[in-house]
């Protein structure tokens, strides 16, 4: 345990020292004494290596370190280029059905509140569409040439569906279509797509039909997602390799950056939504964070408002234990019906998704496929029951 807890340390204490570095444009005695390899992971995890490139003075940082920099900055200038063209034929066959696309997360802040859009490192992109519009944004983007991947839920459980199509070097790019901000009912009722488009901002950068959510509503909901992912932690692939996910440096910029774009109506705004939003309790430890490890200037009178907030609605949800979440989500849904949909859902996933992940080539019978989605979870739970206390 002495070892675990030495890791974790070193583990936290260079992330704090990438989080200086970042606030100072140098780096400290902490990141040039750390280990080459060690140092690179945490960098590629915090998703950081293109901003401290941009940020970065150069006469500060030794030749090694600014050499893999430079790789990490050109490596995704390349790929943020052929990115933005998929993304641009999704949004053009979303926009010509008129389905009012938004981009959302990071690719949104990347064409607004970065330095270069490739200094904010992600995976795909999301894109979020009314929820009367699923079937016809499906159709749109699969006539406009992309495959979807199978999903366990259906259109009750789930809110999102991954699409993906080839750039022109051959490589995939994933496109999140979202229908509703969170397959989570809880989750989804804090925004709405009608209010996130009518409050939104043109992101023309990026491509003519591209619209973000305003400054405020992207701080409250970067403020949710990052909390979402930290007490609920799932893993991320990097070389290859899965690792849990991480308190990344990447989402606190993005709180960083959209909140000293605020003016002082702007904080007014926040501190007034994030009370309507009962989420009040996530955004002040989103500021207090940002402000400990990214410098960000928080004014008093922002942090005496944020002050008495208790536990809000939404993280009662993102504490609870997945039976209490299930009976909070099954209670925010609108009607019985919507209920019986998703219990369905949730016992009977879609036979699509069923056949691409549980099919071993024979016996699709579908009763099979589920002996074996189901099995073994059975069997877990049977050799933790015969574990000595």
């Amino acid at each position: 345990m002495t070892g675990l807890r030495s890791d974790t340390q070193t583990q936290a204490a260079l992330d704090a020292a990438l989080a200086a570095w970042l606030g100072s444009g140098r780096p400290g005695d902490d990141v040039l004494a750390a280990d080459p390899a060690q140092l690179r992971h945490r960098i590629d995890l915090n998703g950081a290596g293109p901003l401290l490139a941009l940020k970065s003075d150069p006469a500060a940082v030794p030749d090694d370190i600014a050499r893999f920099l430079r790789k990490r900055l050109v490596a995704r200038e390349m790929w943020e280029e052929q990115h933005r063209r998929v993304l641009a034929a999704a949004l053009d066959a979303l926009d010509a059905a008129g389905l009012n696309p938004l981009v959302m997360k990071g690719t949104a802040l990347a064409y607004s509140h970065y330095p270069r859009p490739a200094a904010r490192v992600r995976g795909d992109s999301d894109v979020l569409v009314e929820e009367e519009g699923r079937a016809a944004a499906f159709a749109a983007l699969e006539d406009a040439g992309f495959r979807r991947a199978a999903t366990a839920g259906g259109s009750t459980l789930n809110a999102e569906a991954l699409f993906q199509r080839r750039d022109m070097m051959g490589d995939w790019h994933d496109i999140d279509l979202h229908w509703r901000l969170n397959s989570s009912p809880v989750l989804a009722r804090v925004f709405s797509h009608a209010e996130l488009r009518a409050r939104s901002t043109p992101l023309p950068d990026l491509h003519d039909a591209a619209f973000a959510p305003g400054r405020v509503d992207a701080l409250l909901f970067a403020a949710v997602h990052r909390r979402m992912h930290i007490d609920r932690p799932t893993h991320i692939h990097l070389n290859g390799v899965a690792h849990p996910v991480i308190d990344s440096l990447s989402w606190l910029m993005d709180i960083h950056l959209l909140f000293e774009s605020l003016d002082r109506n702007d904080k007014r705004s926040l501190i007034a939504r994030a009370e309507e939003k009962d989420i009040s309790d996530i955004l002040r430890d989103a500021l207090r964070d940002a402000r400990s490890r990214l410098g960000t200037h928080v004014p008093e009178d922002v942090t005496a408002a944020l002050a008495p907030a208790r536990r809000g609605r939404v993280t009662r949800y993102i504490d609870a234990q997945p039976a209490r979440a299930l009976v909070l989500n099954l209670a925010a849904m609108e009607g019985m019906r919507a209920r019986g949909a998703a219990l369905r859902e949730l016992v009977f996933p879609p036979r699509d998704y069923m056949h691409a992940r549980f099919s071993r080539g024979h016996a699709d019978w579908l009763p099979i496929l589920h002996l074996r989605r189901i099995l073994p979870g059975v069997a877990k739970h049977l050799r933790r029951g015969r574990e000595p206390s």
